[in-house]
């Protein structure tokens, strides 16, 4: 069973405690907690969630970009009632409430399905009503009749992001800026200060000095490109790039109490990673 233990292996899971949020909120929710976690995601990355409503957690799966839904929904087809029905495979279960993926665990020991059972029961408090086990061959059969049925997948993948989002934030930032050169030479900004990409030295900022110069150290001894850098309501936007993600995630770890929300792109073409951060004061 090579080709699903590769997955898994490559499968990190993330549980946080929380009530209910609108989806509005969720993709910064998701990046916060990964990032408090130690975990990076990358454009290829596929992410989905589950809410256990039960003990009020969200359960955030990151996948590599060849995971293939199918493992978590092709149980689809054996649900007939909105029963919690148990799947257990040989290295994974997956627990369904009303014909829904709701609740995904590793499989790290050979354990029998009564002893899965318990602890799913235990761990989430929640009955379960029917158990259903697949070995490697009925596992990859029920694989196949899912990719011929009509199904359509139900679980999103929070990763993706609309075609041109990007490129409409940066003619936003570029907007910005031109609208900022201008009232700094005929005029005064009060609470705005704009870093542009090719300037050299940096402005002082009378709310932020020290967290700014602080960011700005790091940044340097990353050796992170800026590309645009806004202060706004004592807050931190920040938009720059390395060729090496290492030392992107380096500086998300020394300010990950600090960040609001995050998102790391990999530009193929130009052979570079891009970050989007949002700061808070430090």
């Amino acid at each position: 069973m090579k080709k699903e233990l590769n997955w898994l292996n490559k499968l990190t899971i993330v549980q946080v405690e929380s009530k209910p949020l609108f989806n509005t909120a969720l993709k910064n929710f998701i990046n916060t907690n990964l990032l408090l976690n130690n975990v990076f995601i990358e454009s290829l990355n596929k992410i989905y969630l589950f809410y256990i409503s039960e003990i009020k957690t969200y359960q955030i799966l990151v996948a590599d970009d060849s995971f293939d839904i199918s493992y978590l929904e092709c149980f689809r087809t054996n649900c007939t009632s909105n029963k919690n029905i148990l799947f257990v495979c040989k290295n994974y279960c997956i627990l369904y409430k009303n014909k829904k993926p709701y609740f995904f665990q590793k499989n790290t020991q050979q354990i029998n399905k009564d002893e899965i059972n318990r602890f799913i029961e235990s761990k989430l408090s929640i009955s379960i009503d029917e158990i259903k086990e697949f070995d490697d061959e009925s596992l990859f059969s029920l694989i196949d009749n899912y990719k011929k049925s009509n199904f359509k997948a139900i679980l999103k993948d929070f990763n993706k992001t609309k075609d041109g989002f990007l490129a409409i934030y940066i003619v936003y930032i570029f907007t910005i800026l031109a609208f900022l050169f201008y009232f700094t030479i005929y005029g005064s900004v009060n609470s705005k200060v704009i870093v542009k990409p090719k300037e050299i030295t940096y402005p002082k900022m009378q709310y932020f000095s020290k967290d700014y110069n602080l960011i700005l150290e790091n940044l340097n001894k990353n050796k992170l490109k800026v590309k645009s850098f806004l202060y706004e309501n004592k807050k931190i936007k920040l938009l720059f790039t390395s060729t090496n993600k290492e030392n992107i995630y380096r500086f998300l770890i020394e300010f990950k109490n600090s960040i609001n929300n995050s998102a790391v792109t990999y530009i193929k073409e130009k052979k570079l990673y891009e970050c989007e951060i949002g700061i808070k004061s430090l």
